[in-house]
Order: C-alpha cells, then sequence, then structure tokens
C-alpha cells in the first residue's frame, strides 16, 4: 500500500512560517504488528490520525519510534519476516543535528535517512547508509522528534520534572545550559578531589608500612641475578674436593701420566707425518692429530688450573647459606622470587615518591576546585534570575491561553523552593507550578488540583509558549487531547493549528473538532485479509473525512451527522484562511 498526500495534502496557508525542519517526510513499515507493508508520504503542517478505539493508530506512531530506536515488544515482531523501518526527514537548517551527525562522520545533507530491521532478539541500524547503534539512533531521536502521548502527562504531576519544563522555556535554556555545563566541571574537578584525598588518606596508613618494607629491602641490597650465581657458587664449595679429585685426575690422564692421551698422540703423528712425505693423502689426517694434540693438552692444563684453585672454605660456604635464606625469606614475602623481589622494591619506591606528588596534586585540586565553584555560583545565580523571569512571563502569558482553552479563571505560577543540597544539579532553587483552575480558587500544586483533561491542556498550552521560537520541529501527539470535549476541544484544535504553521503535527485524535482542524487526514481502521487481521492505513478525501467526522461526533453517518461534520470542516478551514 503506497499513500500520497493527495486530496488532503493541501498548501499550507500563506501565514505560515518558513519551514526549517527537520519534517518526516517518508515513512516505510514492512513486517510491524499489524501492519503488513506500508509506504507513507507526509508533509508539512497538521496531520491527523483517526480510527476506531483499537484500530491501529498508535502502531502507526509506534513504528516512528521504533525506527528512531525505541524497544520493540516481542508481539509486534513476526516470526521469519523482520521488521523494516524506514524514516526519511527533511531539514534545511539544523545546525545541532549537523555537528551531531558529523561527530559521527555521517555525509549531512537536506535529509537524514535512518533504516532499521528488528528480528527476535536483534536489531541493525543505519543513518545515511553508515551503520550505527541502537543508542546512537536514540540520541538522533532527541534531534529530529518530539513525542508528546499520556505519559509525556507525568511530567507535570512530578514536581521534580517542573525545573525541566521552566528551564525549556527559551529565555531560561541558554542559561539552564551553561548553569549544566559549570556544573559538571565543578562535580568532576570536586570528585577528582576527593579521590585524590582518599589516597592520600590510605597512603598515610600505609606509608609507615612501606617505609619499613623498602629500608628492608635497601638494607638486603639485593642483585639481579644474584641468587642464580649464588647457587652456583655454593654448588661448587660444597663439591669442591670431588672436584679437585677429578681435575687432577683429567690432567693425569691427558697429559701427566706415562700412558697419559697426550704421549700416544705425538706418536701418532709422527708415523702420520712420515706416511704424508710418501702419501699426500695422510696430510689431513695428520694435521688433525696435530691439532688435537695440542687441544688435549690445552684441556689437562685447564683441568690442572681449575683443580688447584679449588679450596674447602667453610666459613664462605656458611656465607653463601646465609644470604641465600635472606633473598629467600623475602622474596617468598613478596612474590616468591627475587624477580619479583626486586619489582616490589621499584613499586615501594614509587609509592613512597608519590606522597610528595599526591600533596602537589591536591594543592592544584583545591585551587582548581574553588575556581569552578565561584564559576558555578555565578552561572546559578544567573539561572536563579533567568528563572525568576522566566516564571513571571511564564505566568503572565499562561493565563490567558488557559482562557483561551476553556480553564475559565485559569492561573499557573511557579514557587520556588530550596534546592535539597548546597550545590544541586538543578541549580539553587527547586521551581513547582501551582494552578487554580476556578477564579475563586486558591493556588495551590498542579498535581493535587488539575484533572486530566485539564492537564493536557496545561501541557498543551506549555509546549505552545516552549516551541514559539524553534524554527520548527516535527511534533508527534498521541491521544495528548484525553479527557477534553465541548468548547475546550475546539480550543486546544485551534491552538493546535496555531502550532502547525510553524512545526509539522502528527496527532492521534478522538475528538472530531481536532480532526477538523488538520489540513488532511490519516485514517486507521482494521481489516481481515487472506486469513489473518491486518492494519489498513489511508489517506482520506473530502468524502472520507467527512464521514470519519461524523462517526467521531455521534458514532453514525446519516444525513444530520454528515451535515454536522460538514459544517465543523467548514468552520475549521474558515478559520485556517480568515
Amino acid at each position: 500500500m503506497k499513500l500520497h498526500a493527495t486530496g488532503g495534502g493541501q498548501r499550507l496557508p500563506s501565514t505560515c512560517a518558513p519551514y526549517l525542519g527537520p519534517m518526516l517526510s517518508h515513512l516505510s513499515i514492512e513486517h510491524f504488528g499489524l501492519i503488513r507493508s506500508l509506504q507513507l508520504e507526509l508533509s508539512a503542517g497538521f496531520t491527523a490520525v483517526t480510527g476506531e478505539t483499537g484500530a491501529g493508530k498508535s502502531m502507526l506512531l509506534g513504528a516512528v519510534a521504533a525506527a528512531l530506536g525505541a524497544r520493540v515488544h516481542r508481539e509486534l515482531l513476526h516470526e521469519g519476516h523482520p521488521a523494516r523501518l524506514k524514516a526519511r526527514f527533511l531539514c534545511t537548517s539544523n545546525p545541532a543535528l549537523d555537528a551531531w551527525l558529523e561527530e559521527r562522520g555521517i555525509v549531512a545533507g537536506q535529509a537524514v535517512e535512518v533504516e532499521r530491521d528488528i528480528t527476535q532478539g536483534r536489531s541493525r541500524s543505519w543513518v545515511n547508509g553508515q551503520a550505527v547503534q541502537q543508542k546512537d539512533l536514540k540520541e538522533l531521536a532527541r534531534h529530529l522528534v518530539d513525542f508528546h502521548g499520556q505519559r509525556d502527562l507525568a511530567q507535570l504531576m512530578e514536581r521534580e520534572r517542573h525545573a525541566g519544563l521552566l528551564d525549556a522555556l527559551p529565555q531560561v535554556r541558554p542559561f539552564r545550559g551553561a548553569h549544566d555545563e559549570a556544573w559538571r566541571g565543578w562535580r568532576a574537578c570536586r570528585d577528582e578531589l576527593q579521590q585524590a584525598l582518599r589516597e592520600r588518606e590510605r597512603a598515610r596508613d600505609l606509608r609507615e608500612l612501606w617505609q619499613f618494607q623498602w629500608d628492608e629491602l635497601q638494607t638486603l641490597a639485593a642483585r639481579p641475578g644474584e641468587d642464580r650465581a649464588l647457587e652456583a657458587e655454593h654448588r661448587v664449595l660444597s663439591n669442591a674436593e670431588e672436584l679437585k679429585r677429578v681435575g687432577h685426575q683429567v690432567a693425569d690422564q691427558l697429559y701427566e701420566s706415562e700412558e697419559a692421551l697426550h704421549g700416544r698422540l705425538v706418536a701418532v703423528e709422527r708415523e702420520l707425518t712420515l706416511a704424508a712425505r710418501l702419501d699426500a693423502a695422510f696430510a689431513p689426517a695428520a694435521t688433525l692429530v696435530r691439532e688435537a694434540v695440542l687441544q688435549v693438552q690445552e684441556a689437562a692444563s685447564l683441568a690442572s688450573s681449575r683443580a688447584e684453585s679449588l679450596e674447602w672454605d667453610p666459613e664462605r660456604l656458611e656465607q653463601i647459606r646465609e644470604r641465600l635464606g635472606q633473598l629467600d625469606r623475602l622474596a617468598r614475602k613478596h612474590g616468591g622470587s627475587l624477580d619479583a623481589l626486586l619489582a616490589r622494591q621499584e613499586e615501594l619506591r614509587g609509592q613512597l615518591d608519590q606522597g610528595s606528588d599526591l600533596d602537589e596534586r591536591i594543592a592544584r585540586l583545591e585551587i582548581e576546585e574553588a575556581r569552578l565553584r565561584n564559576s558555578l555560583l555565578v552561572a546559578r545565580q544567573a539561572l536563579s534570575l533567568a528563572r525568576t523571569e522566566g516564571g513571571q512571563g511564564l505566568s503572565r502569558r499562561m493565563g490567558p491561553l488557559l482562557e483561551e482553552l476553556g480553564i475559565q479563571g485559569g492561573r499557573l505560577d511557579v514557587v520556588f523552593e530550596d534546592a535539597a543540597t548546597e550545590l544541586d544539579p538543578v541549580g539553587a532553587e527547586s521551581p513547582a507550578f501551582f494552578i487554580s483552575t476556578n477564579p475563586d480558587t486558591p493556588l495551590g500544586p498542579l498535581e493535587q488540583i488539575a484533572s486530566g483533561g485539564e492537564l493536557s491542556r496545561i501541557m498543551l498550552a506549555l509546549k505552545c509558549l516552549l516551541l514559539e521560537d524553534s524554527a520548527g520541529q516535527c511534533l508527534v501527539f498521541d491521544e495528548i487531547d484525553a479527557g477534553i470535549s465541548g468548547r475546550a476541544a475546539l480550543a486546544v484544535a485551534a491552538l493546535m493549528e496555531q502550532l502547525a504553521r510553524r512545526h509539522q503535527l502528527l496527532c492521534i485524535t478522538h475528538l472530531p473538532q481536532i480532526a477538523a482542524a488538520a489540513t488532511r487526514q490519516i485514517g486507521v481502521d482494521k481489516a481481515f485479509v487472506e486469513g489473518a487481521t491486518r492494519v489498513e492505513i489511508r489517506y482520506l478525501d473530502e468524502e472520507g473525512r467527512l464521514r470519519q467526522i461524523a462517526r467521531l461526533q455521534s458514532g453514525r453517518e446519516d444525513e444530520a451527522d454528515l451535515a454536522a461534520a460538514r459544517r465543523l470542516l467548514a468552520g475549521a478551514l474558515a478559520e485556517r484562511h480568515p
């Protein structure tokens, strides 16, 4: 099924600001939930997604979220068929997005194409053809789409989230960014300083032990290879008498006795020399024997000399045994070998020298921490001032917006309480929204006073103020109109139509007023096709919109209902083209 925004894809009113994106221009879905295959072309402006409860509307927007890295429940995947999701976003000017792409080596242009294949247990993702991880898609999603649903209303019910909403105001946002950067810098320096102080404390506790071990090893004065040399000397001294006997015996057999090998070889050499005079072929043999005579003589000399030098020295032997014992005891204490002992000696040298280096490092960190703390305090003060001014402006502007949205006498104030800690990541204060939803009702905590429908309208009003200075975004609303009806629905529809003049809106709605305010409308239905339940998605032409809006109004499509739907659509068109 391929859908194009024809019929319902009118041009935006001439009052629309130039759209700079990002804008979702194409969505491709295969084998995702009850959607077998879908090619959807989208354009700027306001697109309403309508259909019966349970028809699969949220599945369409869920596919957009899944394409951008959101977690996918197993029941939405088909056995044997990977879910294939593709989304193309057009963007003519977005420095933050371009910087994100450039950091990852992804070619930036006027389009960002995201693809994701998902199977049971794994997924693969690409951005502009380059493979990326799922976490990268989640980061990218923040630059491409702003999702809003029933869960987002929980932000209003959780007071600790109010600071984030207030600080998203255009006039407060840069000060919150500067504060967060200053806080992260100070926190990193403080953590490093605390780690260095802990290291110094541990070093002080161990320094006495290190000094004792160092002095012990210094006194020992071990040398590399000393143990092997001493063991060799010990073997010689322990066997000196036997080695002396062997040396003299070998010298006697080789040279000194009447039957010594030297004399016999001399006689052989003489015979071969005579034979060589008669036959030159004997000359090589004579030469070899002559060399053997010299080697035997040299060997006898070496053996005799070594035998003469060997003396039994019990005192030296005892010294060697005592030294080997010292080396062995400390080696076993420090790793089992002389090499380990020498390595430990070098390690101790470094640990003892580190003390002075650590003191210098701590001194530098203390100066840096004080500097960063002062910078943080300056940023915190600037944030507090911006919050005060932003909160006053928000209160002043929210009143008329709430009136427009049907909360008569509605008023929202920002109350500041001291932050939980002295240097808190949220700043010097913790903002909280207080509200009154009736002219004669005093202000009270928003989370205690506002109903579900009022929360939806408050969030929509906040969103309008937060987005008024942005260049354009793709906004996705999933039934944010819950709990709204009657005149309030008309007011919400008008406000969303105003948002759509600057931003791309995709909105799931059950309200005919909001569907009529859209510039185009997508219908979602379930059908039983080829033995399986499928979701069918189509752009609605004028007749289709009339019937869909009539069903949203009354659940029927008779002439009276169609006439009422026609009047609603005509009124919405008049609002767009006054």
